[in-house]
């Protein structure tokens, strides 16, 4: 048998293969990467939910109560089809207003369901306030 002053060398004078700890190292910190990856984007969406509804959600409300409002029978309101874009337009105390479209069922003077879609306009004002513009089109 031969032997050498080299560790990782066996007394056959085969070489011994190193221990696999820097492919665990990789996988550990892999792993706490991910992790911090899911805490982070868990925090910024606990943090949003948290806030309030934003610009586009009050824009959308804003403009449901002027369309249910303008109604003979507000009470049966349903809205389906909403779609909320930003207008770009400077108008509005954030810089931007918001034009919103979607559909109305309600009764009509004679509680017969209707269809209407519906149009509108809403930007907010300095002060916290929204104002809606919609234009209502019977189906």
């Amino acid at each position: 048998m031969t032997y050498t002053s080299d560790p990782h060398m066996p007394p056959t004078g085969e070489p011994v293969p190193p221990a696999p700890q820097k492919r665990r190292t990789g996988l550990i910190i892999g792993l706490i990467a991910a992790v911090l990856v899911v805490l982070a984007a868990a925090g910024v969406t606990a943090y949003a939910l948290t806030r309030g509804p934003n610009l586009q959600q009050q824009a959308t409300q804003a403009c449901e109560d002027k369309v249910r409002a303008s109604l003979k029978a507000p009470a049966t309101a349903q809205f389906s089809g909403i779609e909320a874009d930003p207008s770009g337009n400077t108008q509005a105390a954030d810089g931007q207003g918001w034009y919103v479209t979607g559909n109305v069922d309600a009764e009509n003077g004679f509680s017969a369901l209707v269809r209407s879609s519906w149009t509108c306009y809403a930007f907010k004002h300095g002060d916290g306030t929204w104002d809606a513009r919609p234009t209502i089109q019977s189906n």
